[in-house]
């Protein structure tokens, strides 16, 4: 089975989740920086790399603070998640980074029991 694949012009943080915050207190030169770069770099080049959530699992902390209608999910490095969503914009639909976690933190804010 053949993955969507589109390409996206910009990534941009959806305003006022942590994923600002936390990219902007990681050292340029850490191992995680690299990581979540990576994951940056994969999703202008395919929008569509992670696995969609199913609307019923999405948080609904994600939909009251942020009105997320849709997420997305992609699986980094060393057992990390970043976790967007795709917001049409002028310039076209773009992914927008809600945040980054752990797995662990993952398992707990989707609430799937370990």
């Amino acid at each position: 089975m053949r993955r969507n694949h589109k390409s996206s012009p910009n990534v941009y943080p959806l305003p006022e989740a942590p994923f600002m915050i936390f990219w902007a207190s990681l050292a340029e030169d850490s191992e995680l920086r690299q990581i979540v770069d990576e994951g940056l770099d994969a999703l202008k080049e395919n929008m569509l790399t992670g696995i969609a959530v199913p609307k019923n699992k999405i948080p609904k902390v994600y939909v009251q603070q942020f009105g997320v209608t849709n997420l997305y999910k992609m699986n980094l490095r060393r057992n990390y998640r970043l976790i967007y969503s795709l917001i049409a914009r002028d310039e076209g639909v773009c992914p927008h980074v809600i945040e980054v976690m752990t797995h662990d933190e993952y398992m707990r804010r989707f609430g799937y029991e370990r």
